[in-house]
Parts: structure tokens; sequence; C-alpha cells
């Protein structure tokens, strides 16, 4: 999915947001266009999809300020240096995210 989020992303111009369970083929993630800047009203129009039982997908709607997964290692590979602004308008909830899900296990002295 986060290759077609790609093409998605570019082709409408809008941040796709694509969901799965942990460890579920490539997890979720963040795609945005790759040669486009964001332009202020498209900038906060989002492609919401999420991966159900393994096998199809549904779009969905997300509440206002919720956290959003973390963008595509892809997208920061290949995209154009226009495209850059489109990850400063999500990287707060990004953040949110981040300390969410990628915490570091506490530890403990057991002697």
């Amino acid at each position: 999915m986060p290759d077609t989020g790609l093409v998605i992303a570019s082709a409408y111009n809008k941040a796709v947001i694509y969901l799965s369970k942990r460890g579920q083929l490539d997890g979720s993630c963040m795609c945005f266009p790759l040669w486009s800047s964001p332009s202020q009203l498209e900038s906060r129009e989002t492609i919401v999809m999420a991966l159900v039982n393994g096998d199809h997908f549904i779009g969905l709607t997300l509440r206002e300020g919720c956290p959003l997964p973390l963008t595509d290692q892809r997208w920061r590979t290949y995209r154009n240096d226009i495209a850059a602004g489109w990850e400063e308008s999500y990287f707060s909830r990004q953040e949110v995210y981040r300390k969410n899900n990628y915490r570091t296990p506490e530890t403990f002295d057991l002697t």
C-alpha cells in the first residue's frame, strides 16, 4: 500500500494515510505528493484508508487532531524539494503518534 499511497497522493495532490495493525504488511504510514507543494486549502484534506481482515481496504474519516502515523521513508527519498512542505503541517500530530507507539520499554532491576 505505501507504494500505491505515493501514487494516489501525487495524483490527487492530497496526503494519504494508510492504517493497519502493527506488524501487518508494511504497517501504518503517511504519504504525501512527490512533486507539488501544498496549498493552504488542500494541505488539510487527506485520504484515509484502512486494511481490514488483511485482504481489503475501507475509507475512513479521522477525528480532528488525532495522532497520525509517520511519513513513509520512500517519500523522503524520492520527493522533489518543492514537496518538502507537506510534512510540516502534520508534524505535531505525528510526534504524538511517535510518542505513543515507539516508547522505550521500561526496565526493572530484579536483583
